[in-house]
């Protein structure tokens, strides 16, 4: 039962994250600001030297803090957040599902779950957004 919940939590994070990139709510485009550290004339600053914390792959530019790029990106944008709360969602419906009538019956639901919460959060966010713009 539980899982039926984060399975909506999953739905929720993926309306929020795809109004987000569709610019209807915190736009996307522009989160590569919070990432990057910028110079005086709001371009990135490339960075040249391989850094301690990166043994393998270091980025192209000097992150804005430490592991801006990676690891803590989530904490850069609302699309990074929806994001990571649509990861943490899927895992935990994962760890809570227990079968509950039968594995198809189970699938059914999630997948109602996910996509009511879904719909419901994109239309109502979608609405209110072309409502404002009138």
């Amino acid at each position: 039962m539980i899982a039926l919940i984060f399975a909506a939590l999953y739905g929720i994070g993926k309306a929020l994250s795809d109004l987000s990139a569709e610019g209807k709510i915190y736009p996307k485009s522009n989160s590569w600001k919070n990432k990057w550290l910028l110079d005086k004339r709001g371009n990135v600053m490339p960075t040249n030297k391989k850094l301690w914390y990166y043994p393998i792959n270091s980025p192209l530019y000097t992150e804005r803090f430490l592991y801006s790029s990676t690891f803590f990106v989530a904490f850069t944008d609302f699309w990074h957040r929806c994001e990571t709360l649509k990861a943490i969602s899927l895992v935990l419906t994962a760890l809570a599902y227990s079968v509950m009538v039968n594995h198809i019956i189970d699938f059914i639901m999630l997948y109602a779950s996910w996509n009511i919460a879904f719909s419901i959060v994109y239309e109502t966010i979608k609405r209110k957004k072309c409502q404002i713009k009138k």
